[in-house]
């Protein structure tokens, strides 16, 4: 089955017409098929938290997602959820799955808010939010965090660490030694 009529059985005939509107020109440009790779930055990071809904996924390992830093700019009610932001100074550690047609669906679903770019050096999506729920009045959801770096290496936690930020400009790291 096609990756757009996949889309559409998932979202049923009444939302499909906005998916499509939104993913169509991405996902021509994308194509079909037989497996698809995406880099995650936050949540992604975890094996667990990525297995929840995308339960075939198979983890290629840790790259550099170059020209980015982490932000945590948009979220619902009083959390802070995590974003990337342009940084030609900066590189983040993400985490690279390998995913089937119905995981990517999955995927497509879980980062909704988001818009979807391509990576040519890693040949990866990843996603990223420039429209929605932007907020400056939030602060990082602590247990976020704590599943976001859960299996983070030494090294990568330092990368973590030091490319991470609140909405306001202050390190991550700073905030929670700040609140402790």
């Amino acid at each position: 089955m096609s990756l757009f009529k996949r889309i559409k059985n998932r979202f049923g005939k009444q939302n499909a017409p906005a998916i499509y509107e939104s993913l169509y020109s991405f996902l021509t440009q994308l194509g079909d098929k037989e497996y698809y790779y995406i880099l995650g930055y936050g949540s992604l990071l975890n094996s667990n938290s990525t297995k929840v809904t995308m339960s075939d996924a198979e983890d290629c390992g840790f790259v550099k997602l170059q020209g980015y830093e982490r932000v945590f700019d948009m979220g619902w009610g009083t959390d802070a959820f995590l974003n990337i932001r342009k940084n030609k100074d900066s590189s983040i550690v993400v985490r690279k799955w390998k995913l089937n047609k119905e995981d990517f669906v999955s995927y497509l679903i879980r980062e909704g808010l988001y818009e979807f770019r391509y990576n040519k050096e890693h040949d990866a999506v990843y996603c990223i939010n420039i429209k929605y729920y932007y907020k400056s009045n939030i602060l990082p959801s602590l247990n976020y965090i704590r599943t976001c770096v859960a299996e983070l290496d030494e090294d990568k936690l330092d990368n973590f660490w030091n490319t991470t930020y609140n909405r306001n400009g202050e390190k991550t790291i700073d905030y929670i030694r700040r609140i402790f």
